[in-house]
C-alpha cells in the first residue's frame, strides 16, 4: 500500500494500513486512515494476485475527528508503469502514489456524512461490473467538515 496520509508528526493512527481490517468495539476509532485538513488524497492497493475479478467496494467512512469523505473514485489496474518500465510483478512498497495507469475507474460515488453517526459505522458496498485487476486506488474527491478518510476499505 502506499497513499497520502495526514502529516501530523509520525502517528500510526492514520496511515494507509488501517483501513485493511474492520475495527474492534474496544479500539473503534483509533485507528483509521486520514488525509490532512482540506485536501484531496489517495491510496493504491497490491490486491495480490493478477487473475482474479473483482465487483465491488466495501467502505466504511471515518469516524468522530470531524473528518468525513463525501465524493470518491475507485479505480482499478492490471498493472502500472514508471519511467517505461512494466512493475507488474514488483511490490507495492517500491511504488510511489503517482503513477502511471492504465488506470480504470470503476467508480464515482458518495457516502454519508458520518461525523454525528453513533460507532459502529455501517459498512457500505458499492458494485461496479466486474474485472481483473491487480491493483486498487481509492481517491477522496470531497469531504465534510475538515477533510476525508476511511475507516475500512476491501475490495471484492
Amino acid at each position: 500500500y502506499s497513499g497520502e496520509v495526514y502529516s501530523k508528526g509520525n502517528d500510526k493512527r492514520w496511515s494507509v494500513a488501517n483501513v485493511l481490517q474492520l475495527p474492534s468495539e474496544e479500539n473503534y476509532g483509533d485507528s483509521q486512515w486520514i488525509l490532512d485538513a482540506h485536501r484531496t488524497g489517495k491510496f493504491i492497493l497490491n490486491l495480490g494476485c493478477s487473475d482474479d475479478f473483482y465487483n465491488a467496494v466495501d467502505l466504511v467512512n471515518v469516524w468522530n475527528v470531524g473528518w468525513s469523505t463525501n465524493r470518491f473514485k475507485v479505480y482499478l489496474s492490471k498493472h502500472h508503469m514508471i519511467n517505461n518500465q512494466d512493475i507488474f510483478l514488483k511490490s507495492l512498497s517500491t511504488m510511489h502514489s503517482n503513477q502511471d495507469g492504465p488506470w480504470h475507474e470503476v467508480l464515482d460515488e458518495s457516502i454519508v456524512d458520518s461525523r454525528n453517526q453513533e460507532k459502529p459505522l455501517p459498512l457500505q458496498t458499492f458494485s461496479f461490473d466486474s474485472m481483473i485487476a491487480r491493483f486498487a486506488m481509492f481517491e477522496v474527491q470531497t469531504w465534510y467538515g475538515s477533510g476525508g478518510g476511511l475507516h475500512y476499505f476491501n475490495v471484492k
